[in-house]
């Protein structure tokens, strides 16, 4: 497991998944699933590549990533790359977004991990 000791954006998603873990629902959230996805917030960066498995998870920030093209060559099963004001508008500023171009993303199903992250597991 990645130091708790994260800066930024990495650190919001470290956060999210250690509350989960803590209240013992990280696993039933992610229901055995392994995840590898990588999320990269263009006006903060760096990317974090963030790895679930069972009830483990991993923060991985992407220091060397600069543009969100550089993502295509990452191991991972998808990734979203936006403005933080495009993807806390939801799935409508979203979808608007990849209209613009102003959103990459590889498998649509990296935002409903990520929805389940920031929530924290509060349900």
């Amino acid at each position: 497991m990645m130091s708790p000791l994260l800066e930024g954006i990495p650190a919001v998603f470290y956060s999210g998944l250690y509350v989960l873990q803590v209240y013992g629902k990280l696993e039933q959230t992610f229901q055995g699933k392994k995840i590898n996805i990588i999320v990269y917030i263009t006006d903060f960066p760096p990317a974090t590549q963030i790895k679930v498995d069972g009830g483990e998870f991993e923060v991985i920030p992407l220091e060397d990533i600069k543009d969100p093209q550089e993502l295509e060559d990452l191991e991972c099963d998808g990734y979203v790359a936006a403005p933080l004001e495009i993807l806390y508008g939801g799935v409508g500023a979203i979808m608007k977004g990849i209209r613009q171009k102003q959103v990459k993303i590889k498998n649509m199903k990296v935002l409903l991990s990520l929805a389940d992250i920031l929530a924290g597991g509060i349900a």
